[in-house]
């Protein structure tokens, strides 16, 4: 679950586009998609309670354009 800058960056330079870690919280945004948390999901709870879990939304973002 640890990791490091040089961890983040060979991620990075391999072509991986999100990683995940054990270590953190579930504030996950675009930025640092290469260090996300894993989110536990524990059960029973209907699928709105689960997103609102998630925290805030992040807006669409579209990959690009195919060559």
């Amino acid at each position: 679950g640890k990791f490091s800058a040089g961890v983040v960056a060979a991620t990075q330079h391999a072509g991986f586009e999100s990683a995940t870690t054990e270590v953190g919280g579930v504030g996950h945004t675009w930025g640092d998609r290469l260090t996300w948390t894993r989110v536990r999901v524990q059960g029973g709870e209907k699928l709105p309670q689960f997103a609102g879990s998630l925290g805030e939304a992040e807006p669409t973002v579209s990959p690009p354009p195919e060559v």
